[in-house]
């Protein structure tokens, strides 16, 4: 099966990402599709991320579940894999990063979450949640490991709130060279399918693009080239 990441910059749940989401829920090609939500970026409030994350979903047309992948002991908990094996589309939530690299590093869950993807299962990720997915990701002005899925690229989410402040130069500091630095605003996200280089903008923000010597715009609906692939 041919893999696909939905990355989304923020506003998780909220009534603005809901062309986002439905976009994302439509590449599952099931009219009611299952989706998880996986709060691991949300370690400290997981249960309020994952019960309006629920109540979203499923107006939307979907069956939503949750997994308590939140620490050590529950990601390594085999009847949460069970939740993650059957399912359409699994959701990473926003919250830090920094949790959700150490609660999924190497755990039961995330090799489940991969064997899903591979099986096709959408992989969709806000924020946070996106920003980990990626081999390195920012965080108090430096750059960390990520969970390293997906490879090219890292992820500023709510980008609206930083636009103008940094620039390559700066941003590429610590950065492994030729990885792209991806700007994604809040009901902004980039649809990204294994062995295509073209990313699709979806949502109402606006994605932005941090290379050498160059920042670029894109709208929703537009296209553009990234040397991602997937791990």
């Amino acid at each position: 099966m041919t893999r696909t990441v939905v990355l989304s910059g923020g506003g998780e749940f909220e009534p603005e990402n809901e062309a986002l989401d439905r976009a994302m829920l439509k590449l599952t090609g099931i009219s009611y599709p299952t989706l998880v939500i996986v709060p691991a970026a949300a370690a400290a409030h997981a249960r309020r991320t994952v019960k309006p994350g629920v109540r979203y979903f499923d107006a939307l047309s979907t069956e939503t579940a949750f997994t308590m992948v939140v620490d050590d002991s529950t990601a390594e908990n085999a009847e949460k894999q069970l939740t993650l094996e059957n399912t359409n589309a699994i959701y990473l939530t926003d919250g830090s990063p920094l949790d959700a690299t150490n609660v999924l590093k190497g755990s039961s869950a995330l090799r489940m979450i991969g064997r899903s993807w591979a099986r096709g299962a959408i992989l969709s990720a806000c924020g946070a949640g996106a920003m980990a997915l990626c081999a390195q990701y920012w965080e108090g002005g430096v750059w960390s490991p990520g969970l390293g899925l997906v490879q090219g690229i890292a992820i500023l989410p709510h980008h609206q709130v930083v636009a103008g402040r940094f620039n390559y130069a700066r941003l590429s500091q610590g950065l492994t060279p030729g990885t792209l630095v991806v700007g994604l605003d809040d009901h902004a996200g980039i649809i990204l399918t294994e062995r295509k280089a073209t990313a699709r903008v979806i949502g109402s923000g606006f994605v932005t693009v941090y290379s050498t010597g160059d920042e670029q715009d894109y709208e929703p609906g537009g296209t553009f080239d990234l040397p991602v692939t997937f791990i």
